[in-house]
């Protein structure tokens, strides 16, 4: 799993997070729905002020990275 982008979001001090993500290309996609549902159980027990947890699987290539020199 190789996170792509997190965005936050704040909501009466507690936090909401909404992570893309992108899996390898012989993954079976129900198996990536299974790991994302526990990446998100683990983030919910490890972050206190995290309330919410989407973690939104990204099919096909990798975002390009881009060098901003």
């Amino acid at each position: 799993m190789v996170v792509e982008r997190i965005t936050h979001h704040l909501l009466r001090g507690k936090m909401l997070l909404q992570i893309e993500v992108s899996m390898p290309a012989d993954i079976l996609i129900r198996d990536a729905v299974e790991l994302a549902k526990e990446a998100e159980e683990e983030i919910l027990k490890a972050a206190t002020n995290v309330i919410h947890v989407s973690i939104q699987l990204r099919l096909g290539s990798p975002i390009p990275q881009f060098n901003h020199d």
